[in-house]
């Protein structure tokens, strides 16, 4: 496989599949002492002809009480971007029919592009609301690609 290069790789499309915040508890904000647990995973979609893959976003959040127990305030996102990417046949190979792997490298960059674009999504559409002071953490490519297992 090439080695890829971030100069033809573009953004084609970014879509948000699910965008929900749910507060059960009548409060309309969080002391000091409530804290998130934050869970995501990723998935891909590889097209071949079309040069595009896609990368997956599924973001749950959950608030706790200053006692770590659940509250019921939570969030779940679910977000895609679409890259195009020029060379995509020299970047991918075909284990067997309906499987294609992609070089770590790109889906690296694309899983830290998609990550670090939903960061900001589920930023802006917490605001206003209950869980308006959440931020996705920064954390390692390693992490995230972990997350995609």
């Amino acid at each position: 496989m090439s080695q890829y290069n971030i100069d033809q790789v573009s953004i084609d499309e970014i879509a948000i599949v699910g965008a929900s915040v749910t507060n059960d508890t009548g409060m309309s904000k969080l002391d000091n002492d409530y804290g998130f647990e934050l869970e995501y995973r990723f998935y891909s979609g590889v097209n071949l002809s079309l040069k595009k893959v896609r990368v997956g976003l599924v973001c749950s959040i959950q608030a706790f009480d200053g006692k770590k127990e659940r509250v019921e305030i939570s969030g779940k996102f679910e977000i895609t971007v679409t890259f195009n990417i020029q060379n995509l046949g020299e970047l991918a190979s075909q284990a067997e029919p309906g499987t294609v792997i992609l070089d770590r490298e790109l889906l690296a960059a694309l899983t830290t592009i998609c990550y670090s674009t939903s960061r900001g999504i589920i930023y802006t559409r917490c605001q206003g609301t209950i869980l308006g002071k959440i931020i996705l953490p920064v954390t390692s490519t390693d992490k995230l690609m972990a997350a995609g297992k």
